[in-house]
């Protein structure tokens, strides 16, 4: 059965995964309910929060979902895994390439941008079969480490060092610490800080086994590594993400060989040895599965696996606990993939999410996009009290607050909001009508409340004064007014008696000023010059003179003006026909 997941995929930008030193509380206060365009406010009460993430608009797994090839990169030769980084306000990815170089792409400000590439080869150390790439910032310096190799080519397996030095612009040096902790072939890579200490996880495909590193409390140092077997029942596992769901850490493995998914758990360390599950072929749709990626929603867990075999990608649904079998299911909308071998971090730009997934088949990039709502202004902020919000539009929609953004540490807490329509109510602008006449006002509400108590969905005037109503709907609301002036219909047209029609837009045309809404019933206008000829004639009482007679101009001079019209004055249909004289100023 397809989920109904609100997903905040929140993206941002991080180089290495640490495990959170201080327990976090995560709460804010916000209203229930809220009207359309009703502004309010959100009060943050949580504790021990750093690096905040608001997120009012949540991006949802109904909606359509998009993918499009990143055009003009001509240097990818099977790529398999993609890790970006920012660096100040500049964005950096490199794509590790299965045939051994390794491919850095530019963006600038923004990852939405065409890259500016650069192959930087095999750094005289990478193999053919590399695999997954990870970028670390720590004690101002850039690491990469890069993982790959098989001993079907003569090089073997290999575990890499990257040192960019200060800057991500560098090209960087490379140093193999060869085959440590019996790789054979090894696929994905994850390392991170613990309890001031680094290690690293790599599975591999060949031996069904995983290999633990530990660099004792510093990257620089040269790192130890144990092959602890085959956990979970592995089988050609290729690809695997780390998530931490209330304090306890699970690392999720795809597995090519048996079209499966194991669960492995560690407990509240990352770095201990785990137990280990294999949940199946989840929905009976993983055909020879390559990663996995996982993200925390509001209602517990959803993940997203990409298939080598039918070029798709899935979603799965954890319910509230990553202990759970998860629900799966295709995502059609999703195109032009080509032998998917991995699943990157996400990133966020405005309302909507992104992620890329590198293309082995055809050597390309594809940039998958999850649309969010437009409704909320603003949708989004890393304010710690975020700013004034309101929706635009009726519906249910989700508060989240993220922190740890984008980390397998990523903590959120949400709450629904209802927005309920306002409505709606015009009673039109003040306005003058004949004496004689009545003017109904009318609500779309059949229960609207006007000034007299009366209760319907109209209501009749008949003398001048200021009318007003109030319609209501749950806790929402609307008010307007209206004043009413009856006059006598008599003085309703009033003529100007100079005009000047030099094509200035002030006073171009000859036309009554209407003054009161006087249903007339006929109405006509005629015009004389000084011999006369009739120079203008309408029935229109929209229609003025522009001072032309025969096309051409008419000249500066007096002119005769009648205007005979009728109007009913609520008992009778009454005539009025006036005279007068303007004078025309060129």
């Amino acid at each position: 059965m397809k989920p109904n997941l609100h997903l905040c995929i929140c993206g941002v930008i991080s180089t290495f995964f640490a495990i959170p030193s201080f327990a976090q509380t995560l709460s804010f206060q916000a209203p229930n309910e809220v009207c359309v365009n009703e502004v309010f406010t959100i009060q943050n009460t949580s504790q021990n929060v750093d690096n905040v993430f608001w997120n009012f608009c949540g991006v949802e797994l109904d909606n359509p979902i998009e993918s499009k090839r990143v055009e003009n990169i001509n240097t990818l030769q099977h790529p398999v895994f993609i890790e970006f980084a920012k660096q100040g306000d500049d964005y950096f990815a490199f794509v590790s390439n299965n045939s051994g170089n390794l491919t850095k792409l530019f963006y600038g400000n923004s990852l939405l941008n065409t890259p500016i590439e650069t192959s930087l080869g095999d750094l005289n150390t990478l193999v053919l079969a590399m695999e997954a790439i990870q970028i670390i910032y720590d004690e101002g310096q850039w690491f990469g480490f890069m993982i790959g190799g098989t001993s079907i080519y003569p090089a073997g397996e290999h575990f890499i060092k990257l040192n960019f030095g200060n800057s991500l612009h560098n090209v960087p040096t490379a140093t193999s610490f060869g085959n440590i902790g019996a790789l054979n072939y090894p696929h994905d890579l994850h390392i991170f800080k613990e309890n001031e200490n680094w290690y690293g996880w790599t599975i591999n495909k060949l031996s069904n086994s995983l290999t633990r590193f530990e660099f004792g409390n510093s990257l620089t140092n040269i790192p130890t590594a144990e092959n602890i077997g085959n956990i979970g029942s592995l089988d050609q596992p290729t690809g695997f993400y780390p998530q931490l769901d209330d304090n306890e850490w699970f690392i999720f493995v795809t597995n090519q060989n048996s079209n499966t998914v194991t669960r492995l758990r560690f407990g509240n360390q990352l770095s201990s040895i785990p137990t280990g599950s294999n949940l199946g072929n989840l929905g009976g749709i993983l055909q020879k599965p390559r990663d996995i990626m996982i993200s925390e929603v509001c209602e517990g867990y959803a993940g997203f696996v990409v298939n080598q075999n039918d070029n798709s990608l899935l979603v799965l649904n954890f319910g509230n606990t990553l202990n759970s079998t998860p629900d799966a299911h295709r995502i059609d909308s999703v195109g032009n993939l080509s032998f998917p071998h991995s699943i990157s971090k996400t990133f966020r730009e405005g309302n909507e999410s992104y992620f890329f997934i590198p293309n082995v088949g055809d050597h390309s990039l594809s940039r998958v996009k999850l649309n969010g709502c437009n409704n909320a202004f603003p949708s989004s902020t890393s304010a710690y009290d975020p700013p004034p919000i309101y929706y635009d539009q009726e519906g249910t929609y989700i508060i989240q607050l993220i922190t740890d953004l984008g980390l397998p540490t990523q903590r959120s807490y949400c709450e629904l909001i209802e927005v309920l329509p306002t409505p709606r109510l015009d009673l039109g602008n003040d306005t003058l009508i004949c004496q004689g006449q009545t003017l109904e006002l009318t609500s779309e509400d059949d229960i609207t409340i006007w000034q007299n108590d009366w209760t319907g969905d109209s209501y009749e005037v008949t003398e001048s004064g200021l009318f007003f109503a109030e319609t209501s709907y749950a806790v929402c609301s609307s008010y307007d007014s209206i004043y009413v002036t009856f006059d006598d219909c008599e003085d309703c047209l009033i003529f100007a008696n100079v005009f000047t029609p030099d094509g200035d837009f002030l006073n171009d045309f000859f036309q009554p000023i209407i003054e009161c809404d006087n249903n007339l019933e006929t109405y006509e206008m005629i015009i004389y010059n000084r011999w006369g000829q009739k120079v203008f004639y309408s029935k229109d009482l929209q229609m003025g003179w522009d001072g032309k007679f025969k096309e051409k101009n008419a000249t500066s001079d007096v002119y005769i003006w009648m205007v005979n019209y009728s109007y009913f004055d609520g008992e009778k249909t009454k005539t009025k026909n006036l005279k007068g004289d303007l004078t025309l100023i060129r």
